[in-house]
């Protein structure tokens, strides 16, 4: 179930280019959070009494099928079996997200993948095994003149912006 909690940026969360400062995503998330436990009824104080105490498990964005893969298949729940290694720490075992996570590891044709991650997206929102806080954009500048340089598609990492600099020609 996904709920919206509407919220008009103040300008006291932003600097003075009108950016909103990124600590704020947690304030927002939090709000969204609250809304949900509302609607079932229940509170921060129910949750506490129970010995549920809720607070941010993680705080990153994830881009790459790798990565998600390692950090949402079944087989990456750290267990004693493995020596507790394994990215998947929410425990998350659903086993519609690891075909769909399989599939996308096989599969290379774009608009197949590209499918396959919306789907994956729509079981995340509706499961909800972990709450994604913000969306860490990484910005890349390239000088004018310089032809062929561009982020790599769905990629994050060191590489992000070399990966393709022998297709790089000065116009």
């Amino acid at each position: 179930m996904i709920n919206a909690v509407l919220h008009r940026v103040n300008y006291s969360e932003t600097d003075q280019m009108g950016f909103v400062y990124h600590a704020n995503y947690l304030i927002w998330m939090d709000m969204a959070r609250t809304e949900h436990l509302r609607e079932r009824g229940m509170s921060y104080k129910d949750l506490e009494e129970q010995g549920t105490y809720p607070g941010v498990l993680e705080f990153h964005g994830t881009t790459t099928v790798d990565a998600l893969f390692r950090r949402f298949h079944s087989t990456q729940i750290p267990r004693p079996e493995t020596k507790f290694a394994g990215d998947n720490n929410t425990g998350w075992n659903e086993p519609r997200a690891d075909r769909l996570l399989e599939e996308l590891q096989r599969t290379l044709e774009a608009d197949a993948r590209r499918s396959l991650v919306a789907q994956f997206g729509t079981l995340v929102s509706q499961e909800l095994p972990t709450l994604p806080l913000y969306y860490v954009a990484e910005p890349v500048a390239v000088a004018k003149g310089l032809q062929a340089a561009r982020p790599r598609p769905m990629g994050s990492n060191q590489y992000n912006t070399t990966w393709n600099a022998f297709m790089w020609e000065w116009a």
